[in-house]
């Protein structure tokens, strides 16, 4: 799917006409400047998103399982 006007998606900016990613069934249930919190299914972990700020953390509605993201090294980790 293309941007139809310019959008900022989980810390990423995506101008009108650029294509958006697929991220499943993320969705971010708070946002404060770029710490995200993120709801989803544990299918869709690959999609996580590597432009977000430091201490973003995701839940994974299905296995109850959650991760924190370093930016330092863009990876996500297990906390539980």
């Amino acid at each position: 799917m293309k941007a139809t006007h310019t959008v900022k998606i989980f810390g990423k900016l995506y101008k009108k006409g650029e294509e958006l990613p697929d991220f499943g069934s993320l969705k971010a249930v708070t946002i404060n400047g770029n710490i995200y919190e993120i709801e989803g299914l544990s299918a869709d972990e690959s999609k996580l998103p590597t432009t977000v700020g430091q201490g973003s953390q995701v839940f994974f509605l299905d296995t109850k399982k959650v991760k924190k993201f370093n930016e330092s090294d863009k990876t996500w980790y297990s906390v539980n």
